[in-house]
């Protein structure tokens, strides 16, 4: 049998919630949103990253991106949210780790709610 790490079935706990909250359903159906989803590991953080491109519909505007991601810490049981204002490659940037955010374990509704909200702040960015 092959296991799957706990901090890694956190992350698609994480990702489950996600899809099926009613607002990312949402923005998904609006379109002009791209999601790639990268693994995620730092040590004993594994999770998902989500590479997120958003197309303004505005005439002239650049795309923008941002890096989202998160797993359960590596010295703890919470979980941690690194977001990240360009696309990583597979690393946590300084100013993403310097703003973190911590949840308390079992919280993904509320951790897919944070996920959502950064979402919508690099749509209202110009």
């Amino acid at each position: 049998m092959i296991l799957k790490h706990q901090s890694l079935l956190v992350a698609e706990m994480i990702l489950a919630e996600l899809q099926q909250h009613e607002d990312f359903r949402r923005i998904a159906r609006a379109g002009g949103h791209e999601f790639e989803q990268e693994c995620y590991q730092n040590g004993r953080e594994q999770g998902y990253t989500l590479v997120h491109w958003y197309f303004p519909k505005e005439d002239g505007a650049s795309a923008r991106t941002q890096s989202i991601t998160f797993a359960e810490h590596r010295s703890s049981d919470n979980i941690v949210l690194y977001v990240s204002p360009h696309a990583a490659n597979q690393s946590i940037s300084d100013d993403a780790y310097e703003n973190r955010q911590y949840f308390s374990p079992n919280t993904y509704y509320e951790v897919a709610d944070s996920i959502i909200g950064h979402i919508k702040k690099l749509e209202e960015k110009k």
